[in-house]
């Protein structure tokens, strides 16, 4: 996975409200990245575990710095399930919420509990489509994020920056306004997830031939 600093955001925030502390700005473009993460949803990983004979209790394993905002897809045995009911159980259930004949529910912060108890190893028997964010400790982030919601996150810290009272540079009317624009962007980027990152129509023409 390849990553870009928060440094990367800095100066174009530095454009707007002049200088500040090189801290403060990166804790700013955390959080606005933060919220747009787990908002949105749209920095998605695919983690594949391995059964192990007579193991309940699983950890699932992000990136470094990273932490689960939510499950979004489970598998097992390449039978699937995106349904809220198991997604968002967070409590044992023998019942209602099973994969492949397989009770299923997510502890958080990063455990997933099976089922009945596997009687025997197989290897990535079960791949999990979680959705996560960066933690607050964070110095980086996907380049994903960077890339394509460059600018959301540049106003989603403005936002945050011109509510500052003591700071030269606060203003509420300003801080109203990139807490709109950010607001958008959080909006396209839950759109992108649930497009697979297409945006606009499709439309295929056949080739001319001469």
């Amino acid at each position: 996975m390849t990553t870009v600093s928060f440094d990367e955001f800095k100066h174009e925030i530095r454009l707007a409200i002049g200088e500040a502390p090189d801290d403060l700005i990166a804790n700013y473009v955390r959080l606005a990245i933060i919220e747009l993460c787990e908002r949105s949803q749209v920095l998605a990983r695919t983690i594949e575990i391995d059964l192990q004979c007579g193991v309940e209790e699983y950890y699932i394993e992000t990136e470094e710095d990273e932490r689960i905002v939510s499950i979004q897809r489970i598998c097992v045995d390449g039978n699937c399930c995106s349904d809220n009911a198991i997604l968002r159980a967070s409590e044992p259930c023998d019942t209602g919420c099973t994969v492949h004949s397989r009770a299923i529910w997510f502890v958080p912060p990063d455990t997933l509990n099976i089922r009945p108890v596997p009687t025997s190893n197989k290897e990535g028997a079960v791949k999990v489509f979680v959705a996560v964010a960066p933690t607050r400790e964070a110095c980086s982030v996907d380049q994903l994020i960077y890339e394509r919601y460059f600018d959301t996150v540049i106003n989603g810290a403005l936002a945050r920056l011109y509510l500052a009272k003591t700071t030269p540079w606060h203003d509420r009317g300003l801080a109203e306004y990139h807490r709109q624009l950010f607001d958008k962007g959080v909006a396209v980027a839950g759109m992108d997830r649930q497009t697979g990152h297409m945006r606009g129509r499709i439309k295929m023409t056949p080739r001319r031939i001469i």
